[in-house]
């Protein structure tokens, strides 16, 4: 159920949070098929609505096998749920209400009706309205072949789906094949998304800001990012940066309730976040940016640059650098065998496997093929190069990888020049 976005000057599709879960919902067919009836989905910022509301349309489309029996309507609140709809399902004002309820029935079982509801801030409240008109309808007449989605702008509530955070389904590094200049634009679009926290209303007013940074110009683009947060935080109440600190500095609350009430105050305040397919909260990355860049010595500093740390750029990166890893290593063995008698930690670590006293053994199920034969299955890259030191110097792509995999390990930035190195190196050690 992803949207089609636009950040950067790249074009790529946007996949919200808990999306999978309405397209589950959406799959059942729930105007026709019973069951829960409406659904609220809670909204990222900015004027993303539409988006949102063309997704929904969309994956009806997609599950309704006679689609031509579809019928949209969109509503904005602006009084009680049941008086806008019954109006805008023209019917006579002058009956009661009851058979106005009839009417809106028949006209709401004469096809499949997905109507959706833009609630601001009154989601929850709009939701049990909508529920609670289709089972008067039902009673008092034909049961409506019909379906709700409220969207909700407000803090996130129980039973809601999630829309306020996401990502990009597309990687950056596949966009090499298509020149610099589109790599260029996807690895700034994840920088946006990342330094938004997830919330494409924000990533999008960011893409404003940075949209006179010029191709290539990393320096740059870090400048603008910098202003952009110091300009940000400023706007922050200071009643909100205040709990805030104490989340980061670790301080005790009262209780574990009080702790995740704080965890929540922040997250709804979008100070922290949680990106998707992740469980921990963790500092806006534009706060951790504004917050060192006033600061560097910051007291959090290092959970600050842990934040700032592009999370999906960084595995994709270091994927890759897995990836070329093994394949050098395979690579050395056919080649330089007989290494193995030089290697220093490794047979030791092979003997442990061996004997079932190293906790490498409990990630084979039994009856594994992929079980470790030999040393080489325990010998990192480092080993094999201390071993061999005639294989190249600091500058070698062999020590490069090395390097910059353990760069990614231990957590430094990911930048322009570490996209760079990483498709410099696949190039370099193609013909392994």
């Amino acid at each position: 159920m992803n949207v089609p976005v636009t950040l950067a000057g790249f074009s790529g599709s946007w996949r919200f949070r808990e999306a999978h879960l309405l397209s589950f919902w959406m799959a059942s067919r729930p105007w026709d098929e019973g069951g829960t009836r409406v659904a609220l989905v809670r909204l990222p910022t900015g004027e993303c609505e539409q988006l949102v509301v063309e997704s929904v349309q969309r994956e009806a489309r997609a599950h309704e096998p006679d689609a031509s029996r579809l019928r949209f309507e969109f509503l904005e609140v602006g009084g009680a749920f049941e008086a806008m709809l019954l109006e805008a399902l023209e019917t006579p004002a002058s009956r009661t209400q009851t058979e106005r309820l009839r009417a809106a029935g028949r006209v709401l079982s004469s096809a499949y009706w997905l109507v959706v509801v833009r609630a601001g801030r009154d989601g929850p409240a709009i939701r049990d309205e909508a529920q609670e008109f289709l089972e008067n309808c039902a009673k008092v007449g034909e049961r409506p072949t019909a379906c709700i989605v409220v969207l909700h702008a407000g803090e996130a509530v129980s039973h809601s789906r999630d829309f306020s955070v996401g990502c990009l389904a597309d990687g950056v590094l596949q966009e090499a094949v298509r020149g610099s200049e589109r790599l260029w634009r996807a690895y700034v679009a994840s920088r946006l998304v990342w330094e938004a926290a997830g919330d494409l209303g924000i990533a999008q007013e960011l893409d404003e800001v940075v949209g006179r940074v010029g191709l290539f110009a990393d320096d740059h683009l870090e400048a603008a990012l910098n202003d952009w947060a110091s300009a940000r935080v400023a706007r922050v109440e200071a009643d909100a940066l205040r709990p805030m600190a104490t989340h980061l500095l670790g301080e005790p609350t009262a209780s574990p309730g009080s702790a995740a009430g704080l965890d929540a105050r922040l997250r709804h305040a979008g100070l922290l976040w949680r990106p998707v397919g992740e469980r921990r909260s963790r500092p806006a990355p534009w706060l951790a940016r504004a917050l060192l860049h006033a600061e560097p010595s910051h007291a959090a500093r290092h959970v600050l640059r842990a934040a700032m740390v592009n999370g999906p750029l960084a595995n994709e990166v270091l994927r890759r650098c897995f990836d070329l890893e093994s394949t050098l290593v395979a690579s050395l063995w056919r080649k330089h065998g007989q290494l193995e008698g030089r290697l220093t930690d490794a047979p030791g670590l092979l003997q442990r496997f061996k004997q079932g006293s190293l906790r490498e053994c409990t990630y084979y199920p039994a009856g594994c093929p992929a079980i470790p034969h030999d040393a080489w299955c325990f010998a990192s890259l480092g080993e094999v190069l201390r071993a061999a030191p005639e294989l190249g110097g600091r500058e070698s792509p062999e020590t490069r990888l090395m390097l910059l995999r353990n760069a990614l390990s231990h957590g430094h930035y990911v930048s322009w020049r570490t996209v760079k190195d990483v498709l410099e190196l696949e190039e370099e050690l193609a013909d392994l």
